[in-house]
C-alpha cells in the first residue's frame, strides 16, 4: 500500500469504527479461519449501507464482511459493479423510488440494522428496516439531530435513531461543536478507536482491505490542484466515479503563525509529557490576529457583516 492510498484511509477507519460497530453495536471483525463443520447458532446479522460506493461505504463493506455480517449496499447503477466485487452480497440502487420497499422484500421484513453514510437516507432506511422488530439506525451526518429522530419514529417506530458519532472525539483534543461549545473528547470514544486500529492493523497487512479507489492530482498536482477540483465543483462540473486526492506538501517553517505554533507545542508535549491542558473559553482566542484558523466571537451563531467586508 502507497503512502497516498494509506492517507486515504485515515477518516473512513473513524467512521466506520465509531460510526458503524460502534453506534451499530456489531460483532467485531476477526481473521478468517478454517471453516468449522459445526453449524452456527445465530444466523448472521445483515447491516444495510447507503452510499456504499464513498470511502466509508467501501471500507464499512470490507470490515463487515470480515465480521461474517451480510451486507447490502446502496449506489449509483455505474458503481454496481465495484461495490459487489468489495464483498456487498445486494446492491440496490438508491434512484429508485421502491428501493426501501425492494430490501425490505428482500430481508423478508427482518433487516434491523442500517448505517447511513451520505446522512440522506432516512426515508429510505425507515423503509427498508423491519417494522416488527427492534433496530438500530446510524448516520454520519444529520441536519437537526431532534427532527431526524423524530421524524424516523414517525415512519418506523422499531427504529432506534444512534447518536451522530463526531470524528472529533478519537483524537483526543478538544473542539468547538458547531463553533460555539467547548466539547471534551469522549475517553469511550477514543479507546473504542485505539483498539479497533489495533485489531484492523493483521487486515492491512494481510491486504484484506483494500484502500478506496482513487484518482490522484486530476486536475493537477499541489495547491493548485485542490483550488481547480474545488472550482470545478463550484462550476457544476461531472463528478467522477472515484474519489479525488490531491497530494500536499507542507513545510511547518514557512506555514502561518498558527501552524508554526501547534508544531512547537506538539514538540513541548513530547518533551515534556503529562502536562496539563485547558480549554478556552468559546469566543476568546489568544493572540487572535487573523494567523489562527479559529476567528471570530464564537458566542454569537451570526455575526453582522461590517460595512467594508465583502459578501
Amino acid at each position: 500500500m502507497s503512502f497516498a492510498e494509506a492517507a486515504t484511509l485515515g477518516i473512513s477507519m473513524v467512521a466506520v469504527s465509531l460510526g458503524m460497530f460502534n453506534r451499530l453495536e456489531l460483532p467485531l471483525p476477526s481473521l478468517p479461519s478454517l471453516p468449522s463443520s459445526a453449524p452456527s447458532a445465530e444466523p448472521p446479522l445483515t447491516l444495510l449501507i447507503c452510499g456504499g460506493s464513498t470511502a466509508s461505504g467501501m471500507a464499512g463493506i470490507q470490515f463487515a464482511k470480515l465480521a461474517g455480517i451480510i451486507v447490502i449496499a446502496t449506489c449509483s447503477p455505474r458503481n454496481f459493479y465495484f461495490v459487489r466485487n468489495l464483498g456487498a452480497d445486494a446492491v440496490f440502487d438508491y434512484h429508485s423510488p421502491t428501493c426501501g420497499a425492494d430490501i425490505k422484500r428482500l430481508t423478508r421484513n427482518g433487516l434491523c440494522r442500517a448505517w447511513d453514510c451520505t446522512g440522506k437516507n432516512l426515508d429510505l432506511c425507515a423503509a427498508a428496516m423491519s417494522d416488527d422488530k427492534p433496530g438500530l439506525y446510524a448516520s454520519l451526518d444529520c441536519n437537526d439531530l431532534l427532527a431526524d429522530s423524530a421524524r424516523l419514529a414517525e415512519m418506523n417506530r422499531m427504529v432506534q435513531y444512534q447518536e451522530v458519532m463526531r470524528c472529533w472525539d478519537a483524537l483526543g483534543d478538544f473542539y468547538f461543536w458547531y463553533g460555539r461549545n467547548a466539547m471534551y473528547p469522549d475517553p469511550s470514544e477514543m479507546e473504542f478507536y485505539r483498539e479497533f486500529l489495533k485489531l484492523s492493523q493483521p487486515f492491512l497487512e494481510a491486504g484484506l482491505v483494500r484502500p478506496p479507489r482513487m484518482k490522484l492530482n486530476m486536475l493537477g498536482s499541489g495547491l493548485d490542484g485542490v483550488l481547480m477540483g474545488l472550482t470545478h465543483m463550484l462550476r457544476g462540473g461531472k463528478a467522477y466515479e472515484s474519489p479525488e486526492w490531491y497530494a500536499l506538501r507542507v513545510n511547518i517553517n514557512q506555514g502561518p503563525r498558527w501552524m508554526k505554533k501547534r508544531a512547537k507545542e506538539g514538540r513541548r508535549k513530547e518533551k515534556h509529557p503529562g502536562g496539563s491542558s485547558t480549554i478556552p473559553e468559546p469566543g476568546i482566542h489568544e493572540e487572535d490576529d487573523g494567523s489562527s484558523p479559529h476567528i471570530g466571537d464564537y458566542s454569537t451563531e451570526h455575526s453582522e457583516p461590517s460595512k467594508t467586508q465583502t459578501l
